[in-house]
């Protein structure tokens, strides 16, 4: 930066105000100070000044009057502030120029992002056995996060070796402290926030779009003392269309059992709402029971397809370094075909598939250890356990149990599962499985993912 400084004579100070001129082309930013700021500030040092001349001349005849008799026919002359001692005042407004010239300097978006590894070891699977498990890279991503004029942005870009996503991506707009409004790619508010699991896994309900999911549309959020309420009009999934190129599970279509016979259908013009009271019981207990619920259309290539409706009931406790997290959900799809048995899910560059509707219940526990062992800070061991029941067409239950530890070391983050399901995607098995399908007996698979945030 180039700096042109103007000097200000303030009780016996000068001070630099700096004008900065970028020395290369940024990209446009809004600085924290406007130059219409630092004018009025500049009037306000000038009125300071001025007022402080004023009661030194007054101090100064003040004391002339006490003084010997002679002093009374001295021109009194006027008390000088110490270069090293500025008056209150005048400190105060240095440090406010100081800071509005120091934050011209300042990126207001943080960029950060992170570098994921996986190993995997799946017992149904005969090749990882015969391997010794695989090791894969998982994810590199970018985010962006910041605030300029209360204007907040968050994104993320995530790039797969087999495909790359939007995660999320929004602007939002604080109309109060306790106000915010988002625009975008943004965090579907339903059920317990910010997830509903502690492991790489997360529980059954991510599967079937319940948790975790993203969507397009505008979300906001309101505190009222111990109140959080939320809400969000989506217009349908990222990516539009019946791709399986997306983080979030969504549904693409359905079949009658047999994926030959799918007809692509997308939710659309989904309204969500959610309650959360936060109860401090005692120093050391707090829990935050809540409900969701949500009500949204199906399209299909050129005609609507059916409805969809979802209602949970959810709570979170945290007790010393306990953390608890219950939640039970009902859905269900009304499809106008009455040949609909199964929904398809795309996510991931695969295609799932889930019940029409069912019931839902997700358990998980987890103990958070600070330790001091090298660069590990933190450890954190948990139980997630899901389970999905009560599907249509007489679909066999799923549930899925992960026992894991979680690491922190630094910038890196670690998760360590070990995972027993039956009917559960990634777990070699589907939430609907086609006819005849259905697993035949628990499967297993051991789980490490490795990260290096930045």
């Amino acid at each position: 930066m180039q700096l042109k400084p103007n000097l200000m004579l303030i009780g016996g100070i000068y001070v630099a105000l700096a004008n900065a001129t970028p020395a290369l082309a940024q990209a446009p930013t809004q600085p924290a100070v406007s130059q219409a700021q630092l004018a009025q500030m500049m009037q306000t040092m000038q009125e300071m000044q001025a007022k402080i001349t004023a009661m030194q001349i007054e101090l100064a005849k003040e004391k002339a009057r006490h003084d010997e008799p002679q002093a009374a026919q001295k021109t009194p002359a006027v008390a000088q502030t110490s270069p090293d001692k500025p008056t209150p005042e005048t400190a105060g407004l240095i440090e406010q120029v100081a800071a509005a010239v120091a934050s011209k300097n300042k990126a207001p978006i943080k960029i950060g992002g992170a570098v994921r590894f996986n190993y995997t070891l799946a017992q149904f699977n005969q090749n990882s056995r015969n391997t010794a498990g695989d090791l894969t890279f998982d994810t590199f991503r970018l985010n962006l996060d910041g605030e300029i004029d209360n204007v907040i942005v968050s994104a993320e870009w995530r790039y797969y070796d087999y495909m790359q996503v939007i995660h999320h991506a929004w602007v939002g707009y604080k109309i109060k402290p306790n106000w915010l409004v988002r625009a975008g790619v943004v965090k579907v508010p339903f059920g317990n926030l910010p997830y509903n699991s502690n492991s790489y896994y997360f529980s059954s309900n991510f599967y079937a779009g319940l948790e975790d999911t993203y969507q397009l549309g505008a979300s906001t959020t309101y505190t009222l003392d111990n109140w959080r309420f939320d809400a969000a009009f989506l217009k349908n999934a990222e990516p539009k269309g019946f791709g399986n190129a997306s983080y979030s599970e969504n549904v693409v279509g359905f079949d009658d059992g047999n994926p030959a016979n799918r007809t692509d259908a997308r939710a659309i013009n989904t309204l969500v709402g959610r309650a959360e009271y936060t109860w401090h019981a005692t120093d050391e207990l707090t829990l935050k029971p809540g409900a969701s619920l949500m009500r949204g259309s199906l399209y299909g290539t050129n005609q609507r397809e059916g409805s969809y409706q979802a209602y949970a009931a959810h709570l979170v406790a945290d007790w010393q370094r306990w953390n608890l997290k219950l939640q039970y959900t009902d859905y269900d799809y009304a499809l106008n075909n009455p040949a609909a048995k199964r929904l398809v899910y795309g996510a991931y560059a695969y295609n799932s598939y889930g019940p029409l509707q069912g019931k839902s219940v997700t358990a998980g526990a987890a103990y958070s250890l600070p330790v001091q062992w090298g660069p590990i800070s933190k450890l954190t061991f948990y139980n997630d356990f899901s389970r999905i029941y009560n599907k249509n067409a007489g679909i066999d239950a799923t549930w899925m149990n992960v026992t894991g530890l979680s690491m922190t070391a630094g910038p890196v983050f670690a998760y360590f599962d070990f995972v027993q399901a039956k009917n559960q995607p990634f777990v070699g098995g589907n939430l609907a499985p086609a006819n005849g399908s259905s697993a035949a007996s628990t499967h297993r698979l051991f789980n490490i993912n490795l990260g290096y945030y930045f």
